[in-house]
C-alpha cells in the first residue's frame, strides 16, 4: 500500500493513517508532509524517514529501490 498515491480525500486520510502509524509523528504533521509531497505516500514517507526534502526524497525513489533503500542512500 506504500505505493498509494493520494488523489482523493478518502485516500488523502488513509495515506495520513498509514503515515502516522510508520513514523509515529503527529496526523497534522504527516499531513503537511504529505501535501508538500503532492500526495505521493512514498516521497512523503522518505522524506519522514530520512529528513530530507520532498525533492531528494522523489529523486532518491527514482534512483530505483523502494523506499527503504531511498531512505538508506539519503542518511
Amino acid at each position: 500500500m506504500v505505493q498509494m498515491v493520494a488523489t482523493n480525500s478518502k485516500l488523502d486520510e488513509r495515506a495520513v493513517r498509514i503515515l502516522t502509524m510508520a513514523t509515529s509523528r503527529p496526523s497534522e504533521e504527516c499531513g503537511e508532509v504529505l501535501a508538500a509531497c503532492e500526495g505521493e505516500l512514498p516521497v512523503a514517507l522518505t522524506a519522514m524517514l530520512s529528513g530530507a526534502s520532498p525533492g531528494a526524497s522523489r529523486r532518491a525513489l527514482a534512483a530505483g529501490g523502494g523506499v527503504r533503500d531511498a531512505v538508506q542512500s539519503l542518511s
